[in-house]
């Protein structure tokens, strides 16, 4: 039990990391967007909508898969807790971030 609950962190950890490095993209392409206009801006909105869907099936991913390795263990322990509140916590903060990097593509204008 204890080598899955390993085996299953480490592979939580590495697919978050693959969700994290997706928000500095979208990020980049919101901010890039606030500096634009016209067909480029336009360009850059598509380009973030494509990021963000694209962290948002991540996230599910990294949930099912979760899920499907640890509903069938009875009596779960601690780290497993831990990480099934970490992923509930960044499936609801997620929008959120997304709505953020949202509002920065278009709160700037175009220097």
């Amino acid at each position: 039990m204890s080598l899955q609950v390993h085996l299953l962190t480490a592979h939580v950890d590495e697919l978050v990391a693959e969700v994290a490095a997706p928000l500095d993209r979208l990020v980049d392409t919101a901010l890039q967007a606030s500096r634009t206009q016209g067909a480029a801006k336009d360009l850059l909105l598509r380009q973030f909508e494509q990021r963000a869907s694209f962290i948002r099936d991540q996230l599910q991913t990294v949930v099912k898969l979760f899920h499907t390795a640890v509903d069938p263990i009875e009596g779960r322990g601690r780290r497993v807790l831990k990480i099934d509140h970490t992923l509930s916590y960044l499936d609801k903060l997620t929008p959120h971030v997304i709505g953020a990097a949202r509002s920065l593509s278009s709160e700037f204008t175009a220097s």
